[in-house]
């Protein structure tokens, strides 16, 4: 090879090789042997769950006849817009808090609030805010101390003043 002549092609440095490329939304399709995933449906709600959600004293009757009566959003967050169309518990259902009111739901110290659905999104991702208002209990229900349970229960909803805070 002479001076001031390139390289060949098959031994030229620095170039890499232009990569191949497949065409757009193109997949590759599964390998033999692997089947699609199973999908099931959702479990179904146990009698003992049913019981409580259905009925003349379940958690459809209490809601419908909860906001009959109290239509006007007791969070006053940011977003609120005004109509009460949601009963949001303080200590969670997750949290083993009771989901209508009776005996057990005396024990524990659950409120239960009627808020529009804007201010009830806005109560559970914002945990903080909502705890300082005492819109949420962050303990588990098994946790609070039964004098003190029955000291939360009467204990009033934040003012409008210093939900503005």
């Amino acid at each position: 090879m002479q001076r001031g002549q390139p390289y060949p092609k098959s031994v030229q440095v620095g170039r890499p090789r232009p990569v191949k490329r497949m065409a757009f939304g193109r997949r590759t399709p599964l390998s033999r042997g692997t089947a699609p995933l199973k999908r099931s449906p959702l479990a179904q709600r146990s009698k003992r769950r049913l019981r409580s959600y259905a009925g003349a004293d379940g958690r459809a009757a209490f809601v419908s006849a909860t906001l009959a009566v109290r239509t006007r959003c007791e969070a006053w967050s940011p977003m609120c817009n005004g109509r009460a169309s949601d009963v949001h518990e303080s200590i969670l259902r997750s949290r083993g808090g009771a989901i209508v009111p009776g005996p057990l739901a005396a024990a524990q110290g659950q409120r239960f609030i009627v808020v529009c659905s804007s201010c009830h999104a806005y109560i559970h991702s914002h945990r903080p805010w909502a705890e300082r208002r005492g819109l949420l209990d962050p303990r588990h229900a098994s946790q609070i101390p039964k004098d003190e349970a029955i000291a939360i229960a009467m204990l009033p909803l934040v003012s409008k003043k210093e939900a503005a805070r």
